[in-house]
């Protein structure tokens, strides 16, 4: 059986939300539900999306909850940096930031993390 392309359908919001950087590009990224592959996700409305199936990838994480400010994403990231330096790890690229719940979510029932490629 031939697998299709979706021309227009529409997928709920997933989680995590991941926030980072490629260069000077910055980069938002959402899992999509396993029920799809790469060729039957819907076409993106937006040009400027792109759809790319990421391999595998080893991370060191470091979770945190309250509020989700740059603040607190900074301190958390170098506080994951100084470990991974502590402890010899090697990093690969930018630290990513993910957030599991909505805005309106009140702040000591959060989910975030800072996340860190490692070789």
């Amino acid at each position: 059986m031939q697998e299709s392309v979706a021309s227009s359908e529409k997928i709920a919001m997933t989680t995590p939300v991941m926030v980072g950087t490629e260069g000077e590009t910055h980069v938002i990224s959402f899992g999509m539900p396993a029920s799809y592959t790469l060729s039957t996700l819907p076409i993106p409305a937006n040009q400027k999306v792109r759809l790319r199936e990421i391999p595998p990838q080893k991370f060191v994480v470091i979770r945190f909850s309250w509020w989700r400010s740059k603040k607190r994403i900074d301190s958390v990231t170098k506080k994951l940096s100084d470990m991974l330096l502590r402890d010899g790890v090697e990093s690969i690229g930018s630290p990513y930031y993910a957030g599991y719940n909505a805005p309106l979510t009140p702040p000591w029932m959060t989910r975030n993390e800072v996340l860190q490629e490692i070789k």
